[in-house]
């Protein structure tokens, strides 16, 4: 909401952090199951079971043809038969379980990670909001949350599972023929060598993925929040073209790294083929093999072995996209948990008294980069209760001015007082919850018209709403809405007008009581109406009868200078520095006035 208020920033992206190795980032990436690891150990037990019993139904089968069917022997057939139905149901069981825990461990760490990542971006300054595009930000939250989730409970589980599964396979296989079973894995040395030479592209492949969608991300966020812009200069079949050339991008690089996936199915079938025929071909001779003639139930079994130990390695050759698509999202999300603010309490810092509203600019220097300074030895005070107006054109400072009194900048010389107290020295959160801000676009919120009022103070009353909706002149047109004060906004408010939106935003501020308002002025794009009718909650907002203090003190950014006639004190601004100060009377009467030449210029349109 506040964003609009500080000096947009040229959006080159802020620096990342580099890239951890993959050791440390698996590391930390694993850090997120310790909260659920008991769970995760009952999960993964039951999948240990789960597989132990699937590998053993071709062991059963063996014995059940070999010394009972082959050879029509009927004594313990039955026992053993029944067996084979029990470790079924239970197999089934076990499934089922382990379905439903590892899907609730998997949201458990996804809200887990979300609400990380989300309380990390809301305590980060507005340096990073200003430069950060919102669409790369959201690729984290979904696109790479998402990945991390899957990773960290279907993967791992997956793993697991293929592991104990070829593990029990070749164990079985060993324990019914060492020989074959030598014979059968001869191919595994081959594909080793192969997944560690692909392993590499495979990262850099999905690097390029994850870098393309954050483009595209950002590119469809622009569009659709700038879709009445694109209409309004007939850009739809530019920008569409635009558009497509992106997601291309993104289906190109795609391909590629599904070219190099697709190398390793058909090596890991031609691996079990050629296992297959060489046990076929050794049984269909009926050569013996360790001293012993192959049986039919040996040949059964070896033959589901085979599928079986094939079918996890498989899986796990696949293991190498997937975790090289792990490690670039999990890049992206620590990079931005990295990410340190600009702003920050100091060690020390206190948390600020009810204040009367006194601030004071104490030789204030700053700049937005190291180029070159938006502010240059700005000394001024502002009694409370005050209305103070900065005027001047656009890129003279006062936007940063007042940014830097709600501390969403620190000042790089100088110091800025509120009461005596250096905003530096304060909690942010003391500070900040005692300005009232009213942007020239107040945003407001998909919720209801109460809540949005309420935004600034969630414990206030209905009554409390009402009443401050009254002050605003705004309680009249909310209650000609279909549902009231529980009428849901559109995103953005999209369906109310500017004056309607400034008129809430004043009544969010007048509900929220803060001591110091900062306004910027937004008057210019109403009709006189609705002029009247802000300029009048505005007036209202700086009364404060209700406080012991009196009249708030205010900071107007001016853009009409009509508007601000009846301001305490006009400080005029240019190139970052104070030129004038004084009342409207004062300034508009002195003789070659900087002021003096804005108000004829703004009169005559020039």
């Amino acid at each position: 909401m506040l964003r609009s208020l500080v000096k947009p920033l040229a959006r080159a992206g802020q620096d990342e952090p580099p890239s951890s190795p993959p050791r440390h980032t698996l590391s930390r990436l694993f850090s997120y199951l310790r909260p659920y690891r008991l769970r995760m150990l009952v999960t993964l037990g039951i999948y240990v079971v789960c597989v132990t019993l699937t590998q053993l139904y071709p062991f059963i089968d063996r014995k059940l043809i070999d010394e009972h069917i082959a050879v029509g022997n009927p004594d313990g057939f039955l026992p053993l038969l029944f067996l084979a139905v029990v470790m079924h149901a239970v197999n089934w069981g076990g499934v089922y379980v382990r379905l439903h825990l590892i899907q609730r461990i998997s949201w458990n760490i996804l809200v887990d990670l979300r609400q990380q990542l989300f309380r990390h971006v809301a305590g980060l300054s507005f340096k990073f909001h200003e430069n950060e595009p919102v669409g790369k930000t959201m690729t984290r939250f979904i696109g790479d949350a998402n990945t991390l989730n899957d990773f960290l409970t279907n993967q791992v589980a997956n793993v697991v599972n293929d592991v104990m599964s070829g593990l029990i396979v070749i164990v079985l296989m060993f324990a019914i023929n060492p020989t074959l079973t030598l014979i059968a894995l001869c191919m595994l040395p081959v594909l080793t060598a192969i997944g560690l030479y692909m392993r590499p592209r495979l990262y850099e492949g999905w690097e390029r993925v994850r870098e393309n969608m954050t483009r595209f991300n950002i590119f469809l966020a622009e569009n659709i929040a700038g879709m009445r812009v694109i209409q309004a200069f007939v850009r739809e079949n530019v920008n569409l073209g635009q558009f497509q050339a992106a997601n291309q991008r993104v289906v190109t690089e795609w391909m590629k790294v599904i070219g190099l996936q697709s190398w390793f199915s058909p090596l890991v079938e031609i691996t079990r083929s050629t296992a297959l025929v060489i046990v076929l071909f050794i049984a269909a001779n009926r050569l013996g093999v360790g001293g012993e003639v192959l049986t039919v139930g040996t040949l059964v079994a070896f033959t589901a072995y085979i599928n079986n130990l094939w079918a996890p390695i498989s899986t796990l050759t696949n293991m190498y996209v997937v975790l090289q698509a792990t490690l670039a999202s999990a890049d992206k999300v620590f990079q931005l948990l990295d990410t340190q603010p600009t702003v920050t309490d100091a060690p020390n810092a206190v948390a600020l008294p009810p204040i009367k509203g006194e601030i004071v600019f104490d030789h204030v220097y700053f700049g937005y980069d190291e180029s070159r300074n938006a502010l240059e030895d700005v000394s001024l005070r502002i009694a409370p209760g005050q209305l103070v107006a900065l005027v001047g054109q656009t890129g003279s400072g006062k936007t940063t001015l007042a940014s830097l009194v709600c501390r969403f900048y620190d000042v790089t010389g100088g110091r800025i007082t509120v009461d005596g107290y250096d905003v530096r020295a304060v909690t942010q959160q003391s500070l900040r919850s005692q300005i009232g801000v009213v942007l020239q676009e107040p945003f407001i919120f998909s919720d209801t018209i109460a809540n949005n009022i309420r935004y600034g103070r969630p414990d206030a009353t209905i009554e409390e709403v009402i009443a401050a909706a009254k002050q605003a002149n705004c309680h009249d047109f909310i209650m000609r809405l279909s549902d009231g004060y529980e009428t849901v906004a559109h995103e953005r408010g999209s369906q109310f007008s500017v004056g309607q939106r400034q008129l809430l935003s004043i009544a969010r501020a007048i509900l929220a009581d803060p001591r110091v308002i900062v306004l910027d002025e937004a008057t210019s794009a109403v009709d006189t109406e609705t002029e009247r009718l802000i300029q009048d909650a505005f007036e209202k907002l700086m009364a404060a009868e209700d406080s012991p203090h009196g009249r708030r003190t205010a900071i107007v950014i001016a853009h009409r200078l009509s508007t601000i006639r009846k301001a305490d004190q006009i400080v005029v601004l240019k190139h970052g520095r104070i030129v004038e100060v004084g009342n409207h009377q004062t300034l508009v009467n002195k003789p070659g006035g900087y002021y003096a030449a804005l108000v004829r210029a703004q009169a005559t349109g020039h």
